[in-house]
């Protein structure tokens, strides 16, 4: 459940003082369009059970519309790159001490406990541009201002909010205490889990991370496609069709598998994106936003 946080946390990490590009922006919105249009034509002539037309195509273009191709996430964060340079430039003006009550504020309006308590829904929710931006704001703060503490105690804080997370659902009690993205538990969750694995040392030389960290929003995309409950059916058929193996064994397999074929196809897109010179668009549009973003900067 924290994975969406820490993934706008690590973001917004190095965001809070990094300069606008555009080709972040650019770049997100076109790889969001690969996918959305090519899975739903894939679905259109193999999954095809008469419930996709032409239109559906034709819907899957707009990726920020109010169509089952929409990924929330995507139309969340885009929004986020956009505002990003102004939200920083808000954040840097900041001293320490407004920001302390600048984002505390922002904690209580937007997190809540049990669910619709203190204020639920009222300014956003967790799906919403409002708890990205709260995100934001931690991040920047534990950028900008925090003082380190030990690696051991994010590590302690962690397994604290697991725990009180299993013991929730161990006794169904997720009907009364909120779990969802702006619960207090899941956000304590997901900034004790950023801490613990930024303060980690990670060699440079660890190729296997280099290799696929440019394509987890491809994986993310794959998974989550309007569309995905078609194909998702027929990869369940076809897994549930093997030898008695120990279970646990064949599904860390399977999840390794498709994680990979995943990272796989990204590769492939971004062949395409070179054969195609999709990525001289890609090129040409960034520069064209970048000027004028710079334009009605100066």
């Amino acid at each position: 459940m924290p994975g969406v946080n820490c993934f706008v946390l690590i973001s917004s990490y190095f965001l809070i003082n990094a300069e606008f590009k555009a080709q972040r922006l650019v770049r997100t919105i076109l790889e969001t369009l690969f996918y959305t249009v090519s899975l739903t034509i894939i679905c259109f002539f193999f999954f095809n059970k008469g419930d996709i037309s032409i239109s559906d195509i034709v819907k899957s273009f707009y990726i920020l519309g109010p169509t089952k191709y929409n990924y929330w996430f995507i139309s969340k964060f885009i929004a986020l790159l956009a505002l990003q340079p102004f939200l920083s430039k808000l954040a840097l003006a900041l001293t320490k001490k407004q920001y302390k009550i600048f984002l505390a504020i922002l904690i209580l309006i937007n997190t809540e406990l049990i669910g619709g308590f203190p204020f639920g829904g009222l300014y956003g929710g967790g799906f919403s541009l409002m708890w990205f931006i709260c995100l934001f704001f931690t991040a920047g703060y534990l950028r900008l201002h925090y003082t380190e503490t030990s690696h051991n105690n994010w590590l302690i804080l962690l397994i604290v909010f697991v725990t009180i997370k299993a013991c929730i659902q161990y006794y169904n009690l997720g009907n009364i205490i909120s779990l969802s993205y702006n619960s207090l538990i899941t956000y304590g969750m997901a900034i004790s889990c950023f801490m613990f694995f930024k303060n980690l040392r990670i060699s440079n030389s660890n190729k296997f991370i280099k290799f696929i960290s440019p394509n987890i929003l491809g994986v993310y995309l794959i998974h989550e496609h309007g569309l995905k409950h078609l194909y998702r059916n027929e990869l369940a058929n076809f897994l549930t069709q093997h030898p008695e193996w120990d279970k646990i064994t064949y599904l860390l397999i399977c999840s390794i598998s498709i994680f990979l074929i995943c990272i796989l196809i990204d590769k492939i897109r971004q062949k395409t994106y070179k054969i195609s010179r999709i990525d001289k668009l890609e090129e040409s549009l960034s520069k064209w936003l970048q000027s004028q973003y710079n334009k009605f900067n100066n």
